[in-house]
Parts: C-alpha cells; structure tokens; sequence
C-alpha cells in the first residue's frame, strides 16, 4: 500500500469518502464510506497530515481532475471564451462520474443561490438540458451511479434529491407517454421544486432532531414560495410553475391521468417520485427506508393498487432499483446494476460470498435465474467492499 497526502479540504460534514484515510504514521483515521458526524470530528481529523491509498483512491481523484476541467468548460460557455481541453484518454466511465458529480455540483451552486442574477436562469437551463442529455445516453448508468449515492450519503440531499426527480421524472414522463414539452416543464420543475428551502434541507438531513414549527411552516410552504421564486427569477414556463407549486399535491386521487389537466399530471408524477426518494434516503435522524417498502406509498393510488403513475414508476426503476442491496438465494449479497426485463428480475453483482467474505472479483448475476433469485433487501453497511464503483460501472 502506497499512501499519498490527501489536503482535508475536501472534507465535509455530512460527507463520506470511497477508501479509508490515514495519518501521516500510517494510523487509520477514518475508515471508508464512514460519515464524519460533525464539526469537532472535522476538525480532529483536519489536526492531522492526512494520508490516502494511491490505488483505493484512484477512482475519487479522477474524478475530482475531471470536475475541474467540466467546471472550466461551463464557465466558459457563459463566459465566451475557449472551452477547456478535455483528456480524451480518460475512461469513458470515469468521465461519466465526474461530468455527473459536475451537474449535481452545479445545480447545488445555483439552488444555494438565493439572491440569483440574470445569468442564473441560463444557468440552471443549461443544467437541465446536459441533464437530458446524458439522459439519452446514459439513463441506466446515471440512476445506477445516484441511487447508489442516495442510499449511502447525507451531504448535498436536496440538490442530489432534485436531480433523482428529474432523472426519474423524465423517464416515467416518456412511459406515460407525455409530450416533449411536458417533459422539459416537468424535469425543470423536479430540478427547482425545492428551490426555498435548499440549504434548510441539506441542514435538516444533518441534524437529529426534528424540525421546529417555523422550519415545519415554511417546508409546509414551499411549492408556493420555490415558484414564487421562479418566476421572479425570470422562469415564463407556466406548466413549469404551476407543477412547481402544486407538487405536494396529488390531484383528485381517483381521477386517472386521462381526466386531468396537465399541470395536475405532472405533478402527481413529481409527487410520487419526491415521496419515494425521500424515503429511501438517510438522515442522521433515521436510516433509509428499503425501497420496496417506500414503493407502497409511492405507487399506490387511492384505491391501495398501483395506478398509471405507481406502475410507470415500477417499470422505470423496478422492485430494486439500482444501488439496492440485495440478498441470493444462494446466501450472496448483491448489489443491483440496471433494470432487468421484469420488475422483480434485475441485473446485479455480487460483491460478498455466502460465507460473508468479500469477493475479490465481483460477479454478474441474473436474478431471473433461480441460483441468484432476490430474496430480500439489505442494508447498504452490510455490503462491505472495496470495489471501486467505476469498476461496476464497467460491469453494466
């Protein structure tokens, strides 16, 4: 094991890091994946000359060298002069990751921003369209790469919470059968729904306690004052603001899609997939809810069955959606990649054997097969390995 220094800058409160961190000794400070708690435990460990595995953590500084390339590159768009130089040698997985870590990086700046000027606007427009770009090309690698993150990590929730609302707006928008339009009113709206109350949120997913009735008042508030905000902000989308604001709603909960107006479409759809996710996300408050049980109060109309808009949101994302832990049938945990031709069926790797040892060399399962058939969720801290999510990437 080579150990390189590591500036402490990049931590975080709330934060967590893919490999383990060590003193300038050689003393493990902080294993990986461990979420550091709170300000003092930040500053024991700023104390320190930090120390990094070279190879563990090859994977994070590329995609920090990638990050800052993309962050020249957007600036330049607005700033007229010459886009940065892209390393075209870098693996198309590790580009993926940064350019993603980028967008989310972005929208988080621009959520942040609470005295916007005139370039915030096409900025945050600029976001949603590379959003739908990469979309289009990368849909299952993109919610593979955030559920995974959802799951595990606090910091950054309401910007990390927004883009998994669009990204999963888009596609159960496509299967619903939306117009082109809807859908960019409607992945705008999952963007900025949560606009009034960001750096609230982020700061709420940190904390213990429970909210206070002020901060109960204004997130009660919210879809009312994000589009208020919107529109101020220079947004003329009405379809856009109208679902910002009703996104809270679900609409007459017996009425199907076909009788409603557009407005109330979306935002049911918006709606079911802003409770979902935000139950399968942790607090420091409260583990995460396994996503088979957050799909009973995501996907179930009024009558306790799953209507147009819970049975697009199974078929989008499935009964485990990528990142969910799994067990075998085999007595392996798993972890899932990509949506599989049923529900139920999804493509996973295997990461611990039956014993409980990790597997050194990750192995592709089928879950349709009867070997490797689901046989429950499990916690994310239960599947201790050291393979680099880029390298399951590759996997997909």
């Amino acid at each position: 094991m080579k150990l390189i220094s590591f500036a402490a800058e990049h931590l975080q409160v709330g934060a967590s890091l893919p490999f383990d961190l060590f003193d300038g000794a050689g003393r493990l400070m902080m294993p990986r994946d461990a979420v550091i708690q709170d300000g003092t435990q930040l500053d024991r460990l700023a104390a320190h000359d930090l120390m990094a595995d070279e190879d563990q953590s090859a994977e994070w500084r590329e995609a920090r060298r990638r990050e800052r390339e993309l962050a020249d590159a957007f600036d330049d768009a607005f700033g007229g002069t010459r886009p940065a130089v892209v390393d075209e040698a870098a693996p198309p997985r590790f580009e993926l990751i940064a350019e993603l870590g980028l967008v989310q990086n972005q929208l988080n700046v621009l959520l942040l921003d609470t005295a916007p000027d005139d370039k915030w606007l096409p900025r945050v427009l600029a976001v949603e369209g590379r959003l739908r770009d990469l979309m289009d090309e990368h849909a299952d690698a993109l919610l593979f790469l955030m559920l995974q993150r959802a799951v595990r990590r606090y910091e950054h929730y309401s910007s990390r919470h927004s883009l998994l609302c669009a990204m999963a707006s888009a596609l159960c928008a496509r299967q619903l059968g939306l117009t082109a339009a809807e859908i960019r009113s409607l992945v705008l709206a999952a963007l900025t729904m949560n606009w009034s109350m960001t750096a609230m949120q982020d700061e709420l997913t940190l904390r213990e306690r429970t909210p206070s009735l002020e901060q109960r008042i204004r997130i009660d508030r919210h879809p009312e004052l994000s589009a208020q905000q919107l529109k101020a902000a220079g947004v003329t989308d009405p379809l856009c603001l109208d679902v910002v604001a009703r996104h809270h709603l679900d609409g007459p909960g017996d009425q199907p899609l076909a009788f409603l107006g557009a407005p109330d479409r979306l935002a049911r759809v918006l709606r079911r997939l802003d409770v979902f996710f935000a139950k399968i996300s942790p607090r420091l408050s409260r583990p995460g809810m396994p996503a088979t049980l957050a799909a009973r109060a995501a996907c179930l109309g009024a009558n306790g069955e799953p209507d147009e808009v819970g049975s697009a949101i199974i078929k989008v994302l499935g009964i485990y959606p990528p990142g969910t832990c799994v067990s075998l049938a085999s007595g392996e945990l798993a972890m899932v990649l990509r949506r599989g031709v049923h529900a139920s069926q999804p493509q996973a790797v295997s990461l611990v054997a039956a014993g409980g040892a990790e597997l050194k060399i990750p192995k592709l399962r089928d879950t349709s097969e009867a070997p490797h058939r689901i046989t429950g969720t499990v916690k994310p801290t239960d599947v201790r390995s050291s393979v680099n999510v880029a390298d399951l990437l590759a996997m997909m």
